[in-house]
């Protein structure tokens, strides 16, 4: 190499260097501006919590990150403890209310969470049986035999579970989902008891 390749590659090099130097002054001008100075970066508390879970109207169920934890009363809520911090999913259901999904993030020692469920109902569902004849259940609430069919009206949206039964038949029990302002119609084939 010739002295002036060496004398271009250093100026590259030096230029390079005073580039790198200048974007790290700005970015730290940056962060000070923004206030995350020293003592002021925001880092995801550790740690566990305590969350107290509400619902109105009470006695619904709630699953926590998908695992069933029990129901709330008024005078006796869910209390739930050791829970880490950060996010969680509260999913509340009661029969006859719009099944609701809530995100809270934990960051304190102590958390109520205050659920209000929604009675509006949107959904309407037609149950087809075969054989005809079946009894059928929308959450445990009898609406008629299918002869073929059952409508079912008045739903509100979110998940349902179907429970149809005859005489002489193996019982079929479906989870569904009502949408709103949608009908939709399930058909069940019961299979004869051996």
């Amino acid at each position: 190499m010739d002295g002036f390749e060496s004398r271009m590659i250093e100026r590259f090099r030096a230029l390079c260097c005073r580039r790198a130097a200048w974007a790290a002054v700005c970015l730290l001008m940056g962060l000070a501006a923004a206030g995350c100075a020293k003592d002021k970066v925001s880092v995801a508390p550790e740690g566990l919590s305590e969350v107290t879970i509400y619902s109105l109207p009470q006695g619904a169920i709630v699953i926590f990150d998908g695992t069933k934890r029990g129901w709330t009363y008024a005078q006796n809520p869910l209390v739930l403890k050791g829970v880490p911090y950060g996010w969680h999913t509260i999913r509340v259901s009661l029969p006859t209310y719009v099944l609701r999904i809530d995100q809270v993030r934990l960051e304190r020692l102590k958390t109520d969470v205050r659920i209000r469920l929604s009675k509006k109902s949107f959904g309407r569902l037609t149950v087809v049986v075969d054989p005809p004849g079946a009894e059928v259940f929308v959450d445990s609430r009898y609406y008629g035999k299918a002869s073929p069919a059952v409508d079912v009206d008045s739903l509100p949206f979110g998940e349902h579970t179907v429970f149809v039964r005859k005489k002489g038949f193996l019982s079929e029990r479906r989870n569904i989902v009502v949408e709103r302002q949608f009908h939709r119609a399930y058909r069940l084939r019961l299979k004869a008891k051996e």
